[in-house]
């Protein structure tokens, strides 16, 4: 009788494959502030599932209100110059 040929699947070590980050960002923020971000990623379930992706998503939203608060006024930290007179 022939010997039948086992596939074997090597084990890739390592984190799954799916959602990859490029970069990891380490922020240090004061109690207040992070019960802040619980709160409102608690607000935001089941969209929201942990702390990291609230963050993520507060950022975005904040980036988002900058771009469109910019295509109504200057550059942030540019002050008109008075007149002299």
């Amino acid at each position: 009788m022939a010997k039948q040929d086992k596939t074997e699947y090597k084990k890739r070590m390592g984190r799954p494959p799916g959602l990859t980050y490029t970069e990891t960002v380490l922020v240090r923020l004061t109690k207040e502030a992070v019960a802040l971000v619980t709160e409102w990623g608690e607000q935001q379930r089941p969209a929201v599932k942990t702390r990291s992706e609230a963050v993520r998503r507060l950022l975005m939203i904040g980036i988002a209100s900058q771009k469109i608060d910019a295509t109504k006024a200057t550059r942030p930290g540019k002050r008109k110059q008075k007149s002299a007179g």
